[in-house]
């Protein structure tokens, strides 16, 4: 166990559990779209906090890897933030909000990795609920996007700006899983 991974960083832990349990409670309960404002708040606060738990902490990462997972929390806090702030309950903002509880959801156990590096089955556990939740769980959004059922009428910027920053999560994500199978296929060899 890194208890001094723990140590460092049992804000972040405590805190994102605890929203994994929310998002998890409110989905069950059927309460999800009457709370997707809240849960846009709190992965903006997630994000940004993340931000300088790399500034501290650094995860053994080379300065080029710290300078891009700052920059993807700051993009992801920002998303975040102006999609709470411009929220309207409508079939767009729900897919939204979705799809960001599906990319958050994998972190718990990314951060389980760190936690308890020595236990392979929490790699493996991290493995696939990333494929699962961010490739296809996402897919049908994807699909969405490419399809234009998200073209806001006369906003056209904004509508740039919604499928835009989706397309490369997507990217990005793919990019990702191409890393973890990787990783796996020379774990295994």
């Amino acid at each position: 166990m890194n208890s001094q991974f723990i140590k460092d960083n049992f804000v972040a832990i405590s805190f994102f559990s605890v929203f994994n349990i929310f998002t998890t409670a409110i989905r069950h309960r059927q309460l999800f779209e009457e709370n997707e404002r809240t849960i846009l708040l709190s992965i903006a606060i997630y994000e940004f906090a993340n931000i300088f738990i790399e500034l501290i902490n650094h995860y053994k990462r080379s300065e080029k890897q710290i300078v891009l997972y700052t920059a993807h929390h700051i993009i992801s806090t920002c998303s975040a933030t102006a999609f709470y702030c411009c929220y309207k309950p409508t079939q767009l903002f729900h897919d939204v909000v979705t799809c960001a509880v599906y990319i958050c959801s994998t972190n718990f156990y990314l951060n389980l990795q760190y936690c308890f590096p020595d236990i392979t089955g929490f790699k493996i556990i991290f493995a696939l609920s990333f494929l699962y939740y961010r490739i296809i769980l996402m897919f049908p959004y994807f699909v969405n996007i490419i399809k234009g059922s998200y073209y806001i009428e006369n906003k056209p910027i904004l509508s740039l700006i919604v499928c835009v920053v989706p397309i490369l999560f997507c990217l990005l994500n793919i990019y990702w899983s191409i890393l973890i199978i990787k990783k796996i296929i020379n774990k295994i060899k």
